[in-house]
């Protein structure tokens, strides 16, 4: 018999598994909306996620939680005079980037953020730009871009 991965449909990531998963089962997960991945029994699921053919948007293999290496980002100091910018580029299609409450999806069309900032606070503590990217099978990855004044 076979093991019932549950998962986060958004992120891949396993939550729990069903050993020895019955039809009855599978049919009531599918029912509640809940996903599942059919596999082996004793995989892993620390660490793991399922991978899903992005074509046929089936499942197909549990596989490592992979690191956000893939992006490109120009600088981690920004100068705020309103002209200085920070490129994030290098975005597959499908990663989510989030600053601020704001939110970018990377598409066909548009795979780069640009930051720039007009001023600079005297709270130093806001002094910063921070954004989360976010990747299916990827672990999530926050990044901070230090705000300073003009530079004389």
């Amino acid at each position: 018999m076979a093991t019932a991965y549950i998962f986060n449909k958004k992120t891949g990531m396993i939550s729990y598994t069903i050993d020895n998963a019955t039809s009855e089962q599978m049919i009531n997960l599918d029912a509640r909306g809940i996903s599942f991945h059919l596999d082996s029994p004793g995989k892993s699921i620390v660490g793991t996620y399922v991978r899903t053919n992005t074509f046929t948007n089936y499942t197909e293999t549990i596989e490592p939680i992979k690191t956000i290496d893939f992006l490109n980002v120009s600088n981690n100091v920004l100068v705020a005079n309103g002209t200085d910018e920070v490129k994030v580029s290098n975005l597959m299609i499908g990663t989510t980037l989030t600053s601020d409450g704001q939110t970018f999806v990377a598409d066909y069309t548009s795979n780069t953020v640009e930051f720039t900032a007009n001023g600079i606070s005297a709270d130093q503590n806001k002094n910063v730009i921070g954004f989360t990217v976010s990747h299916y099978g990827y672990h999530d990855k926050r990044y901070v871009i230090a705000l300073i004044g003009e530079i004389s």
